[in-house]
């Protein structure tokens, strides 16, 4: 499946922090995709400029969480993630993402 490095990104952060709900938050255009981890919260929030997981969605990849704005990784999803640790795209990834 061919993913936009945004999508990657996404991915690469919610199969990375499997127990925390990924949440969209709002954000500018950035050369580092920035993200904020509350462990209190059991939130990974993603500052984006759009909304990937939309897109993400209709793929299959992530669903709808019970809040607003709020994502889970589906099966088929962390079945990407396996994909994307296996290749040794993290390596590239980090790189792109920063946390904040």
């Amino acid at each position: 499946m061919r993913l936009t490095d945004m999508q990657k990104r996404y991915v690469w952060l919610a199969g990375s922090y499997p127990a925390l709900i990924l949440v969209q938050g709002r954000g500018y255009r950035t050369p580092q995709t920035m993200y904020r981890i509350d462990e209190e919260a059991g939130e990974l929030t993603i500052f984006g400029y759009s909304n990937p997981c939309y897109f993400l969605e209709g793929r299959g990849i992530v669903r709808k969480g019970q809040a607003p704005h709020s994502y889970i990784l589906t099966v088929d999803g962390e079945r990407l993630f396996q994909q994307l640790l296996v290749s040794g795209a993290g390596g590239t990834i980090n790189r792109q993402i920063r946390q904040v």
